[in-house]
């Protein structure tokens, strides 16, 4: 025997729901490189150059509640608008759009005075 142990790529494989192929590529891979540990991971190469992240920078600062997608469109950018918020999330940027407030109607307005003026003279025992 030569010190190495046998595992069935069947057994690999119900244990990690993968495809048996995938396994014999893993355990092939490793007898090649005799290199039994994790494959180094790379970052995925950038989208944008560093002229357009200052672009994008400058532009969320110019318009502070520009949305992404708006600030791509402007800058005619080829990336998602998910690139442009992390590029923006990077510089400490974190837009947020604030929520519609429905405005009083003069009715509404009418109507809260006229309660207002109603139980203004009741005492504070009423309240309870």
């Amino acid at each position: 025997m030569t010190g190495k142990v046998v595992i069935q790529t069947s057994e690999v494989d119900k244990h990690m729901t993968t495809q048996v192929i995938i396994v014999i590529r893993w355990i092939r891979r490793a007898e090649e490189t005799n290199d039994y540990g994790n494959l180094p991971c790379g970052q995925p190469p950038r989208c944008t150059n560093a002229a357009q992240d200052r672009d994008i920078i400058h532009a969320a600062e110019a318009t502070p509640q520009s949305a992404a997608v708006t600030i791509r469109d402007a800058l005619h950018l080829h990336v998602s608008a998910r690139t442009v918020r992390q590029r923006m999330h990077k510089e400490g940027f974190h837009h947020r759009i604030p929520a519609i407030k429905e405005f009083l109607m003069d009715a509404y307005r009418e109507g809260r005075l006229r309660f207002a003026e109603h139980y203004v003279n009741h005492e504070e025992g009423f309240w309870e």
